[in-house]
């Protein structure tokens, strides 16, 4: 079941945002998404398309549709740094200050 969870999950974040890209896997459901050279308009409806994403596509496990349970940060290169681990540490910071909203 986790794996095919995992795969459709990765398969929709694949579909919806486009390359050049990283999606990095933080735990069982937190994701950090970090994208290459795109500009803030484009950065802004990407997260509008993403907050949204899972609720108007159900995962099929085994069969029966599940609302996927996922949160992602997300961080953009070079507008928001250069380093990696800066990029990573900004999209950590995304989805806390998500969760606390």
């Amino acid at each position: 079941r986790g794996d095919s969870y995992l795969k459709q999950v990765m398969a929709l974040f694949s579909k919806m945002i486009p390359s050049p890209k990283f999606v990095f896997r933080l735990s069982e459901n937190c994701f950090l998404i970090m994208l290459m050279d795109r500009n803030e308009k484009e950065v802004d409806q990407l997260k509008t398309k993403l907050k949204h994403l899972f609720d108007q596509n159900p995962l099929n496990i085994n069969g029966s549709p599940i609302k996927a349970q996922t949160e992602w940060g997300l961080s953009s290169y070079p507008q928001e740094g250069r380093e990696l681990f800066s990029l990573i540490n900004l999209s950590r910071k995304s989805l806390t200050q998500k969760a606390m909203a």
